[in-house]
């Protein structure tokens, strides 16, 4: 009876450990699983952000181009203006003497 009651243990204590094992398994691979899906939805908040970042850069870039040509139309502007009253006071001082 003794032999046939260690067995009996024995037995149990093998399927106890094996659903131990398997439920073990089973968590472990649902955790990774969670930690997988938190690290792609990381990586595509990461991924929108650099797309904004790169639209906000051509924006600045495409408005700095702009304001450089602006500039440099008003320094000709300017010095059409200088030339200009240059010539008015030639004009001016002429016609006094």
């Amino acid at each position: 009876m003794t032999v046939e009651i260690g067995i009996i243990a024995g037995l149990a204590s093998c399927i106890i450990g094996a659903m131990t094992f398997y439920a073990g398994r089973h968590s472990l691979a649902k955790k990774d699983g969670v930690a997988e899906g938190e690290l792609k939805s990381d990586i595509k908040y990461i991924k929108e952000d650099i797309e904004e970042i790169k639209e906000a850069v051509k924006k600045y870039d495409d408005t700095k181009t702009v304001l450089l040509g602006l500039q440099r139309d008003i320094d000709e502007v300017k010095k059409s203006l200088s030339r200009a009253h240059t010539r008015i006071d030639f004009i001016e001082g002429g016609e006094k003497k």
